[in-house]
């Protein structure tokens, strides 16, 4: 599903050039869990959601 998200974000021309859509896929659900694990262990220090939003941004060219 993720991956769908970013071939649908790259149909639309709304994904930088030369993201791969299977690795970004793969790196945001890495990322998501390992956040996760963070944030068990030290939620005040972890933003879960700014950090996420952060990566996912860095990949498009339109504002999230």
């Amino acid at each position: 599903m993720v991956r769908t998200a970013f071939e649908e974000a790259e149909a639309r021309c709304h994904l930088k050039p030369g993201v791969n859509c299977a690795s970004a896929a793969r790196t945001l659900i890495a990322l998501m869990d390992g956040l996760q694990v963070q944030w068990l262990l030290h939620r005040d220090d972890v933003d879960m959601a700014g950090d996420l939003a952060r990566y996912v941004q860095s990949l498009l060219t339109v504002e999230l």
